[in-house]
């Protein structure tokens, strides 16, 4: 275009050819660079809008990031909340199977304090003389047999329980399975992560079943010291009136020794009385044997006149006050001597049982 105006220039103008192409060359050149200014404003524009789209996509990338970031740790919070829920839920803290075993275990304690306190009242009756050591003994061996019992049913409901709390840590440690396998299938956060959540949540469940172990512990060695304490007092009241029973058998003795003191003075007051009479009536034998052989009248009436003496005196000491007032004093003596052995036993069985003496009185 340029050519073929320089050329009509040429033809029309008064100016010089070279002056044509001068001025023409300058136009060329300030064309140019008009068009390469606006190549380079194109190009410019065109890398602004670019740059500009280029950083729109990446915040808008970013954003999406943030967005799947915030989602990924919205959908693990979820699943973390889940699992503490369930943790925190009624039936993992306190297992309807475990209050159902204490219930249970509750209603038969009542059952058996009430079988004890029936066999603790019942020697209440074990008085002497009716009721001996055997029977006592019988009665201990009813209070252990059902102490055993107690024991062996208190040691059955823990071992319950502890089933019942190994199967709810079964169910948790199955739901940290089912979190674990959540957050992995939905690619929620790294491996890395996932460990370290389910770390957190092994601690949870360590912390539950540590719990449950202190509960259990605490319930046995609860049942370890009351049968311990059971043991000992019921050893403590055996032993209690077995001691009762045996100052019974010492007053018996006691008795027994005076009946025995009494009964030997007795017989040895009969036995005096009847070798006196034994000699009399050997002496009457005598007289007797002296009277069949007596030849005259003289010697008959004074054998007759001593057999007749000694008859006498023979029913005199049969009838003698003075031996009979004897053996009386004694008698008489038995009983006062039975009343101060029962003062004695009533002072040492309220000694014994640490009560106030009320018979002396």
């Amino acid at each position: 275009v340029l050519t073929k105006y320089t050329l009509k220039l040429e033809q029309i103008s008064f100016f010089l050819a070279a002056d044509v192409h001068k001025l023409i060359n300058d136009k060329a050149m300030n064309i140019n660079r008009a068009l390469l200014g606006n190549e380079r404003a194109t190009a410019k524009l065109l890398f602004n809008l670019m740059k500009s789209e280029l950083e729109k996509e990446k915040l808008h990338h970013l954003k999406w990031q943030e967005r799947v970031k915030d989602w990924k740790l919205i959908q693990k919070n979820c699943v973390v909340q889940s699992f503490r829920e369930f943790m925190a839920s009624e039936e993992i803290q306190n297992p309807p199977t475990v209050k159902m075993e204490m219930e249970n275990l509750t209603k038969e304690q009542i059952v058996f304090s009430e079988q004890r306190l029936r066999v603790l009242q019942h020697i209440g009756t074990l008085l002497p003389p009716i009721y001996t050591k055997s029977d006592l003994n019988e009665w201990y061996r009813t209070l252990e047999d059902l102490n055993k019992s107690i024991d062996t049913y208190n040691s059955e409901c823990v071992e319950k329980m502890r089933v019942r709390y190994e199967l709810v840590q079964g169910k948790c440690q199955e739901k940290v399975q089912i979190c674990k396998m959540t957050l992995l299938d939905k690619n929620i956060c790294t491996i890395e992560d996932v460990e370290v959540v389910h770390s957190s949540m092994l601690q949870m469940t360590e912390k539950l079943k540590h719990r449950f172990e202190e509960e259990l512990e605490h319930m046995d060695s609860d049942f370890k010291e009351m049968a311990k304490w059971h043991e000992q007092h019921c050893q403590g009241l055996y032993s209690c009136v077995q001691e009762a029973m045996g100052l019974w058998d010492v007053h018996l003795l006691k008795l027994s020794q005076q009946e025995d003191v009494l009964q030997k003075k007795v017989d040895g007051y009969r036995l005096e009385q009847d070798n006196i009479i034994q000699v009399m009536k050997d002496d009457l034998d005598t007289i007797l044997e002296k009277m069949k052989m007596a030849s005259c009248e003289e010697e008959l009436k004074e054998y007759l006149e001593n057999a007749l003496s000694s008859l006498d005196q023979i029913r005199t000491r049969y009838e003698n006050e003075t031996f009979k007032q004897i053996v009386m004093n004694e008698v008489m003596a038995y009983p006062k001597a039975i009343l101060w052995e029962l003062i004695s036993y009533s002072i040492s069985i309220s000694q014994h049982f640490s009560v106030k003496e009320v018979f002396k009185q």
